[in-house]
């Protein structure tokens, strides 16, 4: 009986030993944002990732240009969601749209928020052209979305799962003036052509853009 005791006693002094071991670890063999923009290689594969196809769409439906669900072309031979009356937020342009430009909003401000962790490591006109062109991205991802929703959700900042719950709205005319900001920005850093022939943003983008959104 005294050995049954011992034996539950030392198990019971193990499960709590091993309850007591902190279990929410970053990966340490792939990447995590706890861990990753560290180095120049890193900094330019997340930001390679923000111009991925599914953030930049074309405007374009499946069936038609985007112009046919406007006043600007009504087609009598064709009805879209638009035309009939049955285009709501569960349409799947519509959610795709807001869904690709909030992921991207995210991973930008993510990029952002974490540049401070190469300071030492990288040139200062380095840092700055990371910093411009995520904010290229970022700008460019919330000018459309005022653009088609209007009033939305505006955040420079990562946001926790409570915070994205409860944050509100903020007004179209406020979020025009900080895209026009992260342009003017992004123009100032960014340089005017690449070496390279992959696309990036460069200054004559912003500026483009900029004068496309106004």
């Amino acid at each position: 009986m005294k050995n049954k005791i011992l034996i539950l006693l030392l198990l019971s002094g193990l499960f709590t030993a091993v309850s007591c071991t902190d279990l929410d670890l970053n990966p340490l063999s792939q990447g995590s944002s706890a861990n990753w923009y560290s180095n120049d290689s890193e900094i330019t594969m997340a930001l390679n990732d923000l111009y991925r196809l599914d953030f930049w769409p074309d405007d374009k439906v499946p069936y038609a240009d985007l112009d046919l669900w406007s006043d600007d072309i009504m087609s009598r031979a064709l009805t879209n969601p638009f035309t009939n009356g049955t285009l709501t937020g569960q349409d799947g342009n519509v959610n795709s749209w807001w869904a690709n430009s909030y992921k991207c909003i995210a991973r930008a401000n993510t990029i952002l928020s974490n540049l401070e962790k190469s300071k030492d490591k990288l040139p200062k006109a380095t840092l700055d052209k990371y910093t411009g062109e995520a904010k290229f991205v970022r700008a460019s991802q919330y000018a459309r979305l005022i653009t088609y929703y209007g009033d939305v959700i505006y955040s420079t900042t990562v946001l926790g799962l409570d915070e994205a719950f409860t944050t509100s709205k903020t007004d179209k005319k406020t979020i025009l003036k900080a895209v026009y900001d992260d342009y003017d920005y992004a123009a100032s850093v960014l340089p005017a052509s690449y070496a390279s022939t992959n696309m990036r943003a460069t200054k004559g983008a912003a500026l483009a853009m900029k004068a496309r959104v106004a």
